[in-house]
């Protein structure tokens, strides 16, 4: 949800589509509220050289999802503010070299994405 002074909040749902179509202005709106949200997430701060990415996405709905649009745009976000607080030095090839995405299943009364890093040896 992105807060609004005086109208109602709005969804933002994170996907391909809506990242594409939507200004510069309210998409720093939306990656900024989605820093808020993995900042809280992290409860201890690790630095890893090498890791491994798992995106397991769970649907509000049962209708058809190409499960790639709202991952794609989740790990977007999520390694961007993973970079900026220190997680890894970047967020390029040689520091996650692989990245997946994994069907959850629906779940209508909790749609998500759970995110699952794993340090590469």
């Amino acid at each position: 949800m992105l807060p609004r002074k005086t109208i109602a909040d709005k969804k933002w749902i994170a996907n391909l589509n809506n990242y594409s179509n939507i200004g510069w202005v309210m998409l720093g709106q939306v990656k900024k509220e989605y820093a808020k949200l993995v900042g809280k997430a992290i409860f201890e701060l690790w630095h890893f050289d090498k890791c491994e990415l798992e995106f397991k996405y769970f649907h509000g709905n049962k209708r058809r999802v190409d499960k790639s649009n709202p991952c794609c745009v989740i790990e977007k976000f999520a390694c961007d503010e993973l970079t900026k607080q220190g997680f890894w030095d970047d967020d390029d090839s040689s520091h996650i070299p692989v990245s997946k995405y994994v069907w959850g299943g629906v779940s209508k009364n909790n749609p998500r994405c759970e995110l699952t890093i794993t340090e590469i040896k």
